[in-house]
């Protein structure tokens, strides 16, 4: 739950910033982002003025409060933008008052709205036209009911908020199936080194890893008769060179 905040940019553009105290259009003391909580007649007569970083957490700490009391209001299911709608025309009309009986000179506010009776239907549609129903407010000088062309407009624009549908982030594709190591490559490379030794030829058998420089020998076919051939043949020559040069050294000492 994102807790409206498309809801929350509409009421910040629809009340407007104000950081000196005054009286609203319906003669309510306000000051900030449509703050009333806490501001009193004395508040615009003394001229209070606050930052805008106050007005902003008045603001912030204000639709926390509303917005919680609205959800818990709502037994249907709840999008993003239906919650920040309707805390949004909560936010101007109240909440109103709570219990089964109607306390004397309260008023009227979300609680007791249509919007809220037909969301909790189901009748999203009809919901969102009873948003126009909010559209009055009481003159100052003769404390009664007249349409608000400011109010009417804020209406349609919670309505089209509130049936607007929530944007849902996509999927990314999962792969159907996992595409196996590639298998390394037989290739022949050419031995030099040990079979020169050797006296003999042959090939060595590597694996080639793709994008390596590592080469790892398989097999090497050497020329086993050949070089026990030589390795005997050596081993004799040697001896008999030993033996000459024994039997040399013995015949001048005598």
């Amino acid at each position: 739950m994102i807790q409206g905040s498309k809801g929350e940019a509409l009421c910040k553009q629809r009340e407007g910033l104000r950081l000196k105290a005054y009286l609203c259009q319906a003669g309510v003391p306000t000051i900030g982002w449509g703050t009333t909580r806490g501001v009193t007649l004395d508040d615009v007569h003394a001229g209070r003025t606050i930052t805008r970083q106050e007005a902003d957490i008045m603001f912030r700490n204000e639709w926390a409060v509303l917005t919680a009391q609205v959800l818990a209001l709502c037994t249907a299911t709840t999008s993003d933008n239906e919650l920040g709608a309707m805390t949004c025309l909560a936010y101007n009309i109240g909440m109103g008052w709570a219990g089964k009986k109607k306390p004397a000179g309260a008023k009227d506010g979300f609680r007791q709205s249509s919007v809220l009776r037909l969301h909790n239907a189901g009748k999203n549609v009809e919901a969102a036209a009873a948003f126009e129903r909010w559209n009055q407010i009481t003159d100052p000088h003769t404390g009664q009911l007249v349409e608000s062309n400011g109010l009417t407009s804020r209406r349609k624009a919670e309505a089209a908020l509130y049936l607007e549908a929530d944007a849902i982030m996509p999927k990314l594709p999962m792969p159907q199936s996992v595409e196996p190591p590639r298998a390394a490559t037989p290739v022949a490379v050419p031995v030099t080194s040990a079979l020169t030794i050797a006296g003999g030829s042959g090939v060595a058998l590597a694996i080639v890893e793709p994008a390596s420089s590592v080469k790892v020998v398989e097999h090497v076919d050497i020329d086993i008769a050949g070089y026990a051939f030589y390795l005997v043949v050596g081993g004799a020559i040697l001896a008999a060179v030993c033996m000459a040069a024994y039997y040399a050294l013995r015949g001048r000492s005598k």
